[in-house]
C-alpha cells in the first residue's frame, strides 16, 4: 500500500474517506456490495478499480493498491500532527 488511509466513519461503510485505487490483485478482493457501490458515488475520481479500502474483502495476499488523494487528505485530517510536520506520507 502507498500511504495511509483514511477512515472518518471508522469503517462503517458512512463515507467514502476510505477510496483506494487496487493497482494489482483486483480479481482476489470479494464482490463490490450494493451498499458499497452507493457509498462510491460520493468518492471523487471514481475509476473501474476503485473500491473501499474498509469493505474490501481480500481472497488472497496479493492485492496492491493506490491511496486515493481524497483518502489521504482525509488521513492527515485526522492525524493533523502530521500535516504539520510533513511526515504524512
Amino acid at each position: 500500500m502507498r500511504g495511509p488511509v483514511g477512515h472518518a466513519c471508522g469503517g462503517n461503510l458512512a463515507c467514502s474517506t476510505c477510496h483506494v485505487y487496487v493497482e494489482r490483485g483486483l480479481d482476489s478482493l470479494g464482490e463490490i456490495s450494493d451498499k458499497e457501490n452507493d457509498i462510491m458515488d460520493k468518492a471523487f475520481d471514481v475509476r473501474p478499480e476503485s473500491r473501499l479500502g474498509c469493505q474490501a474483502r481480500l481472497d488472497a495476499d496479493d492485492v496492491e493498491v493506490e491511496i486515493s488523494d481524497e483518502s489521504l487528505k482525509a488521513w492527515l485530517d485526522e492525524h493533523p500532527e502530521l500535516r504539520r510536520t510533513g511526515s504524512g506520507h
